[in-house]
């Protein structure tokens, strides 16, 4: 189930929590997500948090304790927090955090196999651009435990070219020579084609002076230039593939070398083979 919240520019959605064992309930960590976030806090992503915990009926068990709640920072890019049971005035308090997912699996000591299995129940949640939002938990006398994840995507309504230059990344990859030098390419070839098949099949000489025209002549001459034009590009272009003003244009972008680009390339491969375009590793430049 997905709560979607828009705020002014901003819409945000919230998918179910992703447990990090079967003894953990979505609706307890969606809960701690929401707990998590400081006593009224108006911003966007705690008020999606708490919009999708409201859609999904679930009621807040905990209470914040006052002045408690500690912003992230570069070193430690998670929050964390105090709560305590709201109905129950002699329940223990305990610690909360939320925040980056591998930082809170190093704070937690996850295993290699409990990272692994996270990670592969939040795949499929990755190429519509969600990221996790990890909940981890500290009780008196017991270690950090994580808990689970909740997907969240934001997405800012771009309604000018300066406003999403804070949004994206921009990454210089063909240049204009490339550029040309393609475009010449494909001109070349379909004058090629155009000039092989007049001379293969001679209707043209039916057309205008069929005497002193030279029109074979001239049509062959412009085919050989074609031909030449291509060769010269085809040896600029190889050129290219080692004076590239970048390494996307590199000639080591285009065969796998380490044992991740072999990986993905089966990715990729397997992608095509099963048509599964929606779910397959987004790249730039050339694809392996």
């Amino acid at each position: 189930m997905k709560a979607t919240l828009i705020d002014n520019d901003l819409t945000l959605a919230v998918e179910d929590a992703i447990p990090a064992s079967p003894v953990y309930a979505p609706e307890e960590i969606l809960a701690l997500a929401v707990c998590a976030s400081p006593n009224g806090s108006r911003d966007a992503g705690d008020l999606a948090l708490l919009h999708a915990a409201r859609e999904r009926g679930i009621t807040l068990p905990y209470a914040q304790r006052e002045n408690s709640w500690e912003a992230p920072s570069r070193e430690r890019p998670y929050s964390t927090a105090v709560l305590k049971a709201a109905d129950k005035t002699d329940a223990a308090p305990f610690m909360v955090a939320r925040g980056n997912l591998k930082a809170l699996e190093n704070l937690c000591e996850v295993s290699s196999l409990e990272k692994e299995r996270m990670n592969k129940a939040f795949k499929e949640h990755s190429p519509s651009g969600f990221e996790p939002v990890a909940v981890a938990v500290h009780r008196s006398g017991a270690p950090w435990r994580l808990l689970g994840v909740v997907p969240m995507h934001a997405m800012r309504d771009v309604r000018r070219l300066s406003m999403a230059r804070a949004n994206f990344r921009y990454f210089h990859v063909w240049d204009w020579p490339l550029r040309v030098l393609h475009w010449t390419w494909v001109l070349c070839i379909i004058g090629l084609s155009a000039t092989g098949i007049c001379i293969a099949e001679g209707w043209f000489l039916k057309m205008g002076d069929l005497h002193g025209a030279f029109q074979f002549g001239t049509l062959r001459f412009v085919h050989y230039a074609l031909g030449w034009v291509l060769v010269v590009v085809m040896m600029l272009r190889f050129s290219c593939f080692f004076m590239a003003s970048n390494k996307y244009q590199s000639f080591r972008a285009l065969f796998p070398v380490s044992r991740q680009e072999w990986k993905d390339l089966y990715a990729t491969a397997v992608d095509y083979l099963f048509a599964r375009s929606y779910d397959g590793p987004r790249y730039i430049g050339h694809n392996p």
